[in-house]
C-alpha cells in the first residue's frame, strides 16, 4: 500500500477538464503543455479525443491500493485549496462510485473524453445514480502515477479552475488501473458538485420578492406589494411546476387587480433565481403595482431533484 506521493514523473499524461451544471455542460481540453480549447460539444463525436488507452486496456490492482491513491488525490486537492484559502471539500461515497464506474468504462473501452456513447455525459452519469446537483464540474486525467496526475491537473488553468472552484462543496474521485504502450496507469476521475439544498417555502418566497424588488430598484423602479388575492392565484399555478400543464386563467371580475402577468422559474438554488430575475424584463413594467408568490420544491423529470419552482403574478391594482 502506498503511504505518501512520490515525488517521481513519467513522461506521458494526458487530462482532460469539463465544467457544466445542471444547464449544461462545458468542456476544455487541456494537454501537458497547459494549452486550454475550450468548446461547447454538440455531439460525442466533438468531445472525444481519440483511443487514448488500448480497448480493454484494463490492468489489475487490487482494492486497497486503488482505495489509497484515492484517497491520496483527495487530500492533495483539499491541500491545494487550503493553501489558496479556500475551505475543504467534503468526500462523496456516492460521488467516489460514479467517478469509479466511469473510470472502469474509459479502461474497458479505451476512450478517455467527457462524453461516452455509452453512459452519456457527466451529468448524465451523475444523475442515472440518484444525484442532483446544481452545480458539477469533472476533471480527467491518464497518468503514471497519483503525483503526475495532480501536478498535472494543477499546472493545467481548467483542471486548476476546477480543484480550486470556491463553488463547489463535495467531490468523488475514482481510479482504474489500465496500460498505454505497455506503461502502467491510472486513470483518473474528479467530479466536483454542489447539490441543491432543501428550502423552506414561505420563506423562499418572501426572498423572491425582496430579490425582485431589489432588480426593480436597481432600475428605479417602485417596490412591489404582496398582494394576499395574487397570492392565492399563484398557488393555484404551482401544480404545473413537475408535471407540465397550462397556466390557469384568471377571472378579474370582482378582483383587486385590473390586469395580471404570470412569470415562472426552475431553478437549483435561490442565487439562480436572482440571476434568473436580473435577466427578466417582465418584472421591470412601470405600471405593476403588487405581486403573488408561491414556491414549491421538488423533482424535475429533466433537471433533478430538489429543483426550486416559483409561480408569481405581477398585479396592477385597479384603486
Amino acid at each position: 500500500m502506498r503511504q505518501g506521493l512520490k515525488s517521481v514523473l513519467f513522461p506521458v499524461l494526458v487530462l482532460i477538464t469539463a465544467c457544466g451544471s445542471s444547464h449544461g455542460d462545458r468542456d476544455t481540453t487541456a494537454s501537458s503543455t497547459a494549452q486550454d480549447h475550450s468548446k461547447t460539444p454538440t455531439s460525442p463525436s466533438d468531445s472525444d479525443v481519440g483511443n487514448d488507452v488500448p480497448p480493454s486496456g484494463e490492468a489489475a490492482m487490487n482494492n486497497d491500493s486503488a482505495r489509497e491513491i484515492e484517497r491520496l488525490l483527495f487530500v492533495a486537492l483539499n491541500r491545494a485549496r487550503k493553501h489558496h484559502g479556500l475551505s475543504s471539500v467534503k468526500r462523496s461515497s456516492e460521488l467516489d462510485d460514479v467517478a469509479r464506474k466511469y473510470c472502469a468504462e474509459m479502461a474497458r473501452t479505451g476512450k478517455v473524453a467527457h462524453e461516452s456513447e455509452i453512459s452519456g455525459t457527466m451529468g448524465d452519469r451523475v444523475r442515472a445514480a440518484g444525484i442532483a446537483f446544481v452545480h458539477l464540474t469533472e476533471n480527467l486525467a491518464l497518468a503514471a502515477n497519483e503525483v503526475q496526475a495532480h501536478e498535472g491537473l494543477m499546472n493545467s488553468p481548467g483542471h486548476r479552475a476546477n480543484i480550486l472552484d470556491p463553488d463547489v462543496l463535495e467531490v468523488g474521485v475514482g481510479i482504474a488501473a489500465t496500460r498505454k504502450d505497455g506503461q502502467e496507469m491510472i486513470l483518473v476521475t474528479q467530479l466536483f458538485a454542489t447539490r441543491p439544498g432543501k428550502i423552506k417555502p414561505r420563506a423562499a418566497a418572501k426572498q423572491f420578492i425582496e430579490m425582485l424588488n431589489e432588480v426593480r430598484a436597481g432600475k428605479k423602479r417602485k417596490r412591489l406589494k404582496r398582494l394576499r388575492w395574487l397570492d392565492q392565484r399563484a398557488k393555484e399555478a404551482i401544480g404545473t411546476c413537475f408535471e407540465g400543464g397550462s397556466l390557469p386563467a384568471l377571472d378579474l371580475n370582482g378582483s383587486p387587480v385590473s390586469s395580471t402577468t404570470f412569470i415562472g422559474f426552475l431553478a437549483g438554488d435561490m442565487a439562480s433565481l436572482k440571476k434568473a430575475l436580473q435577466d427578466n424584463k417582465k418584472i421591470l413594467r412601470t405600471d405593476h403595482t403588487h405581486i403573488g408568490v408561491a414556491v414549491t420544491q421538488g423533482e424535475h423529470p429533466q433537471m433533478g431533484a430538489r429543483i426550486i419552482c416559483v409561480r408569481a403574478v405581477l398585479g396592477v391594482s385597479n384603486r
